[in-house]
């Protein structure tokens, strides 16, 4: 069993946001101790990707639209609500509930 194997059975949560403002995201970072170097930085490395994905879950939800119509050169865009959206980042795979869009063709100018 891997050290990440091990962080997943030891049921560690190994980032989490404490504080969320408009100018910034506070994270708590929790690296448990390992039993030989090689564990230690595979902890380092796995509570570091989980504070990037929850970093970049929340820039994403931040810069979300409302839902509100859109209108672009005469196509007009309506929510379709919610969607379960899973996006690839640099940290790993994240999933979000973002806004989702149709588009219609207005018929007036």
């Amino acid at each position: 069993m891997n050290a990440i194997d091990l962080l997943g059975t030891m049921g560690l949560k190994e980032a989490q946001i404490v504080e969320k403002t408009d100018s910034y995201v506070g994270l708590l970072i929790k690296i448990p101790s390992g039993q030989n170097m090689l564990v230690t930085e595979e902890y380092i490395q796995q509570s570091l990707n989980e504070a990037g994905k929850l970093a970049t879950e929340s820039a994403l939800s931040d810069y979300d639209t409302d839902g509100s119509p859109i209108t672009v050169s005469k196509v007009r865009f309506t929510s379709k609500g919610l969607v379960a959206k899973q996006y690839q980042t640099p940290y790993g795979e994240i999933y979000l509930q973002s806004a989702s869009f149709w588009w219609f063709y207005l018929l007036s100018a």
